[in-house]
């Protein structure tokens, strides 16, 4: 008896809630550019339009007080014109779009087309979002993690969508099951797979230029780079060769899972792993 899906994260973005602030972002410009338009009428001297008691009560008021006020204007009305513009701008190219990641697979829904799949049909998986966080907030996102299938058709997954980091944690370990059966398989069948930039063969690692055997080969992720390290010849330290980037190699997450098992192999020194002699 098969289980069901287990849900294990959303996402959806929607045009209709970016109209509805820009509506209300409008009447707010209003209000403060009409705040502002008052402040500098009674600035300057011209209020001609308010009451003469009125009129002699903000002639008491300290200019510095004014000054202030029209500075404060200026700036919150900077902030909602900002604000204005960004939400025209979703509204306006914004697609309806619903992701739903299970342990099985994923649905994922765009102005009413809804395509489903199964983890098993993902070719590639490449990490290419990036974002600037405050306090664990993200402030600032750019780029897309994106999906690639077996038949071609390409997901993305934006910071418009949600957060990527969030994304990227559902379905890392998933895909990383996935593709790094398939390339322990390849390897063991004596096949090469190339990964973006980089490559595995049954003798070891291309990354760029470099060739790396797997006896004598380390292979870190630090952030959003994968440095690769070999073993001096004298048996010392790992010496640097080169660092790409994560958002340069396919499935880097099922790379790393089989990179350390193979070398594990290869290297059972290392790991204090005793080897039949």
């Amino acid at each position: 008896m098969s289980q069901s899906p287990r849900l294990i994260y959303q996402a959806q973005t929607e045009r209709t809630p970016h109209r509805r602030r820009a509506i209300f972002l409008t009447f707010a410009i209003l209000a403060v550019s009409g705040a502002f338009y008052l402040l500098q009428q009674i600035r300057s001297g011209d209020a001609d339009f308010l009451e003469a008691d009125q009129a002699d009560a903000l002639a008491d008021v300290n200019p510095l007080l004014l000054d202030g006020g029209v500075v404060v204007a200026v700036i919150v009305l900077a902030a909602l014109f900002i604000r204005f513009i960004l939400n025209i701008r979703a509204a306006l190219t914004l697609k309806n779009e619903r992701v739903r990641v299970f342990d099985q697979g994923f649905t994922w829904e765009r102005d009413g087309i809804l395509a489903r799949y199964s983890w098993t049909k993902v070719k590639r998986y490449r990490e290419g979002a990036r974002v600037i966080a405050v306090f664990g907030r993200p402030l600032i996102k750019t780029g897309a993690h994106r999906l690639t299938m077996s038949d071609g058709r390409e997901f993305r997954f934006s910071g418009r969508l949600g957060d990527p980091r969030q994304f990227d944690h559902a379905i890392a370990p998933i895909i990383a099951d996935i593709t790094g059966s398939r390339m322990g398989a390849a390897l063991f069948d004596g096949r090469s797979m190339k990964l973006g930039k980089i490559a595995i063969t049954p003798a070891g690692v291309i990354a760029g230029k470099h060739k790396l055997s797997w006896r004598s080969v380390d292979i870190t992720r630090r952030g959003d780079k994968v440095h690769f390290q070999r073993a001096s010849k004298d048996g010392g330290a790992f010496q640097p060769v080169t660092t790409v980037s994560v958002r340069k190699i396919d499935n880097v997450a099922g790379f790393l899972d089989v990179a350390e098992s193979v070398i594990q192999n290869h290297q059972p020194h290392r790991f204090n792993i005793r080897t039949k002699k």
